[in-house]
């Protein structure tokens, strides 16, 4: 079933999500005021006024700058309404409107300006690259950006005695697919362990608890985390088909192979599991010609520390028309960085870091020698 913040939205057009978003926050301000701190941080005219218990939460909040606007929710001062604290803007699925974040700005440097007040402004975006939107503006427009799931996330680490509206909102993130699950290195290991390695000296990896629910409950994770930055780079994809896979990759030790009656034998001395989105960018109607993108994460063990899995971010484009200019009859561009593994997942860090690796297969793809002009206009098409 899905969340009860869920549920109530199905109520609400689309068009109404960001005062909606609003509404949903205002509430849980109310009940737990420390979520003010996750959206606007702890300095400044806002933090002294909630010490001091002069402030309540508002939706809709009108403001002038080139034009009338609302921000979908305003921290304001109990005493005097038309005096503000802090502003927040909601971004769902709609763009950024013409001037809009320029007139948040533009707003906050008048009231600094003028009456010497610190007002914050915070983007908070279902995707991750709300602070990517606002640095069209000048390098002196700054302002904090906050993802649905860094909030929730940051809700999570803060306090495991929540109150029952913040959890409420957390499993509506969960709800939304925006929620990477957090998967333990030691749960990663028995599972690739499982995938990549010989039989002897696994009986603890073979183990009931293991069997039944570590592996299947940690591989179900890794492709759910998948399908989380699927979501979270739908929005730039929108328009193309896009599929969510996996694929195994297994490292062999070529001396120790051998044949036997029943077949060759593999010693296996490690091996990756791939996740990964396949889009299909559009070349033509004919089945023979196509261009896929693929981007996703690597989860890699070897014999060398079989205690420690390597986590790669990767990003890849492959065409039916590569043949024609490579001699094997298929050509890859592929571009991987590694980082450090962690046992709680970074949402953000990770999707930066597959951009990242989508820029740079492009920017490979725009300088192969001899890529059909076809390929290259889908290419310049996408918005990195």
């Amino acid at each position: 079933m899905s969340s009860f913040f869920s549920r109530i939205q199905s109520y609400f057009v689309s068009r109404n999500t960001g005062r909606y978003i609003g509404i949903i926050l205002l509430e849980i301000i109310n009940e737990d005021p420390s979520v003010l701190t996750c959206l606007f941080g702890d300095k400044g005219n806002l933090a002294k006024n909630v010490k001091n218990k002069k402030w309540k939460p508002v939706i809709e909040w009108g403001f002038i700058a080139s034009k009338q606007r609302k921000a979908d929710l305003a921290i304001v001062s109990t005493e005097d309404e038309s005096q503000c604290f802090a502003l927040l803007e909601v971004k769902a699925e709609d763009n950024e409107l013409p001037n809009q974040y320029k007139d948040y700005l533009d707003y906050v440097k008048k009231q600094q300006k003028d009456h010497k007040r610190t007002v914050e402004f915070t983007v908070f975006s279902k995707y991750f690259d709300a602070g990517s939107i606002g640095s069209k503006n000048s390098a002196s427009d700054s302002f904090r950006s906050i993802t649905y799931s860094q909030l929730a996330q940051t809700l999570i680490d803060k306090n495991s005695d929540r109150h029952p509206a913040v959890n409420l909102f957390i499993d509506y993130v969960k709800d939304m697919g925006l929620m990477f699950n957090n998967i333990e290195q030691e749960a990663l290991r028995i599972l690739l362990r499982r995938l990549f390695h010989e039989k002897k000296g696994g009986g603890r990896i073979r183990s009931e608890q293991n069997i039944k629910e570590v592996i299947p409950n940690t591989f179900s994770s890794v492709i759910g985390n998948q399908y989380v930055l699927s979501e979270q780079f739908s929005e730039k994809f929108r328009g193309y088909s896009s599929t969510v896979d996996f694929a195994t990759n297994l490292t062999v030790d070529d001396k120790k192979n051998r044949n036997t009656d029943d077949g060759d034998f593999l010693v296996k001395t490690g091996g990756a599991l791939d996740t990964y989105t396949v889009v299909k960018l559009d070349v033509s109607n004919s089945s023979n010609d196509w261009l896929y993108l693929y981007y996703g994460l690597t989860y890699e063990i070897n014999d060398e520390d079989a205690k420690k899995v390597s986590l790669c971010a990767f990003a890849q484009i492959e065409g039916k028309q590569f043949k024609k200019i490579t001699s094997d009859g298929e050509y890859f561009i592929e571009d991987s960085s590694k980082l450090a593994f962690s046992t709680n997942y970074k949402p953000d860090k990770l999707q930066r870091l597959i951009e990242k690796r989508i820029k740079a297969v492009l920017q490979m793809g725009f300088t192969l020698p001899g890529i059909p002009a076809s390929y290259l206009k889908e290419l310049k098409k996408l918005p990195f």
